[in-house]
């Protein structure tokens, strides 16, 4: 039978993201975003944010120090593998009393370490009303991990990228 291995002496640090961080942030994004969804999307789409990576660090560096943003990085011995961004008002006009996760993304390597779960917990902590909500691609597996997170599915819309319509869940998270 085989066991997933853990790393039980790894030192997981979660802390507001800070200027400095945004590359380590970016670089991560890039390659999470495309272990996950290297079969929802073609090559061109990953291309295309590998060439907007100088862009998207400028955005971050602006983001990070925005009032309605707050972004949060665990550290594993000085290296950043994971962020997580939330947002006090929801970007989706439904969910105006909600916050909301912009995005949350752990490299493979650190998968099922419990860094999501901190993660998360330092996003409750932080959102105002605590209540948030995000939106996940059908079919990423990260759905089972909202759901263990208390993640409740209470829709599904249509999303268009790359002229391609796919699904998207939107999850509502409540304390």
């Amino acid at each position: 039978m085989f066991f997933k291995s853990y790393n039980l002496n790894m030192r997981v640090i979660i802390r507001k993201a800070k200027i400095g961080d945004e590359a380590q942030i970016v670089d991560i994004n890039i390659n999470v975003y495309e272990s996950t969804y290297k079969n929802f999307f073609d090559q061109s789409t990953f291309e295309k944010k590998r060439l907007n990576r100088d862009k998207n660090i400028a955005w971050w560096r602006e983001h990070i120090n925005e009032k309605d943003c707050c972004a949060f990085v665990a550290e594993v011995n000085g290296k950043l593998v994971g962020y997580i961004d939330i947002f006090q008002v929801s970007r989706n006009e439904q969910f105006k009393d909600y916050g909301e996760v912009g995005s949350i993304y752990i490299l493979d390597e650190y998968h099922k370490q419990g860094i999501g779960r901190k993660l998360f917990e330092k996003a409750f902590e932080n959102i105002k009303n605590k209540r948030f909500m995000l939106n996940v691609l059908k079919g990423n597996p990260a759905i089972n991990f909202y759901e263990k997170m208390g993640g409740k599915i209470i829709d599904e819309i249509d999303f268009v990228k790359n002229e391609k319509v796919f699904k998207l869940y939107v999850v509502i998270f409540e304390k």
